[in-house]
Order: C-alpha cells, then sequence, then structure tokens
C-alpha cells in the first residue's frame, strides 16, 4: 500500500507545491497590506476572517489535486491493472485515502505556521487562528473522501461531484458562523457545533467511506 500512496503524491507534488507558492505570495500581499494600517485596526474580526479565508483557499483548492489522480488512474487504466495485483481492495482504497491524509495534514500544518505568525505579529485571537486550519482539514479530509468513492462508482466523473458537495459544505459551515456574528447563537453553541459535532461527522464520512470504498473499487470493473 505504500507504494500507492506514494504514487498518489508523487503525481500531484508539482500541482500542489505551486500552488503553496501563490499562497505564499498572498499571505506576503495581505501583510503589506496590513503594515499600512496601525496594529489596532488589524486585530479582532477583520484579522481572523483573512486568515481564515487563506485557510480556506490553502487546504482545499490544493487538496483538490488529489481528485486527478483518481480520474488518471481511470482513464489509463490502471484502476483496472491494479485490481490484478496483489493488492486488496482495502489497501487499494486505504491508499487513496491515506495519501489525501497525508496532503491535507502537511496543508494544515502549513496553514497553521502561518496562523501563528499571525497571533505573535498582529496579537490576533489564539482560539480561532489554530483551530481554523484543523477544522478545515478535517471537513475537507471528509470531502475528499466521499468524493474519490463517488468517483469510482462515476468511472472517474469526480470535478461536478465535488463542487456540489463544497458549495453544501461552505453552505453548513457559513450558517453557525454567521448566526454567531449576528448574536443569534452563542459562544458556547458556536464551539460545540466546531469542536464537538462537525469533527464527529467528518470522521463518520472518513470511516463511512474506506468501508463503502472497499466495494466501490470494484466498480470499475464494470
Amino acid at each position: 500500500m505504500k507504494g500507492l500512496i506514494l504514487k498518489d503524491i508523487y503525481n500531484v507534488r508539482i500541482q500542489i507545491v505551486l500552488g503553496m507558492v501563490l499562497i505564499i505570495l498572498l499571505y506576503i500581499v495581505i501583510w503589506l497590506l496590513k503594515f499600512s494600517f496601525s496594529n489596532e485596526e488589524i486585530e479582532g474580526l477583520m484579522g481572523v476572517l483573512d486568515y481564515g479565508l487563506i485557510n480556506y483557499l490553502t487546504i482545499t483548492v490544493c487538496s483538490t489535486f488529489l481528485l486527478n489522480t483518481l480520474s488518471d488512474d481511470i482513464k489509463s487504466g490502471w484502476a483496472k491493472i491494479q485490481l490484478t495485483m496483489p493488492v486488496s481492495d482495502r489497501e487499494i482504497i486505504g491508499g487513496k485515502l491515506a495519501a489525501t491524509g497525508v496532503i491535507v495534514f502537511a496543508l494544515m500544518l502549513f496553514s497553521l505556521i502561518f496562523n501563528i505568525i499571525g497571533i505573535a505579529v498582529y496579537t490576533l485571537p489564539a482560539e480561532p487562528m489554530t483551530m481554523m486550519p484543523i477544522i478545515l482539514a478535517l471537513l475537507q479530509m471528509a470531502v475528499l473522501s466521499a468524493v474519490m468513492v463517488i468517483g469510482y462508482r462515476m468511472q472517474g466523473k469526480v470535478m461536478a461531484v465535488y463542487l456540489v458537495i463544497m458549495l453544501i459544505t461552505a453552505g453548513i459551515m457559513a450558517l453557525p458562523v454567521i448566526s454567531f456574528l449576528t448574536y443569534k447563537i452563542s459562544g458556547f453553541a458556536m464551539r460545540l457545533i466546531f469542536y464537538a459535532i462537525i469533527p464527529l461527522l467528518s470522521l463518520t464520512v472518513i470511516i463511512l467511506s474506506f468501508v463503502f470504498g472497499k466495494k466501490a473499487v470494484r466498480n470499475i470493473e464494470v
């Protein structure tokens, strides 16, 4: 299974590195713009929202390249060839999900490092700045896991499914944030949603994706 994991990571290495370079440039632009204001003006909500947006772009956009590996496997015939190799269905879907986990985890750490810099330089609140990358990474891992399984069933046609699921996920994420900002829910309710409910649902989706994915990989033979 190690070879399957490394194959997927190797295939998207250039796209992800280029994506991260563009994100770094975006951070630099944000920092330069912030240096033109007083420290008080950039503290608080707007600063957190700026970093939250960049975290979202980093973790979702860069990790989306992994979907190309599934499409390429099916188009090139590799998805059928690997079924004849001495690897189990569990190892095939496990390799896909493991490669996804490695990439998403790396992007989460990348975002967390820049957020910690933001906390130190601009005295932004530590709690949302440290938790945003973790929550976004869990959500993205769940989304990609589900899309991978659906992709096997749909013969690699994943981008339309991914966009639909991402729009639904973004809407679900936005509802509690907007409700909190408009004082319709409390800080406790906000923490309950993002620190308990969303992680639990994400982990459930990841586990179910692995379970159903073991059967989905055989659908490619049809």
